[in-house]
């Protein structure tokens, strides 16, 4: 799976959030992001964009992970 950086800000973005959110809401919202977007939703399905989102979350994590140690 091809994976580019994102920066921070967009991830944000990407994920509906300010950059404020604790990761209680950015859970959330990823959560029901991929819902929105995941291929078997029938009316808002759409893979490009479930890609987004989760590398979004993933760059997000992986960022709060190294910050907490």
């Amino acid at each position: 799976m091809y994976y580019c950086y994102v920066l921070p800000s967009e991830c944000y973005s990407i994920l509906d959030l300010s950059e404020d959110a604790d990761s209680r809401e950015i859970l959330k919202n990823f959560k029901w992001l991929v819902w929105f977007y995941h291929p078997d939703n029938i009316l808002t399905g759409n893979s490009d964009e479930l890609k987004k989102v989760v590398q979004a979350f993933e760059q997000l994590k992986a960022g709060d992970a190294t910050a907490n140690t």
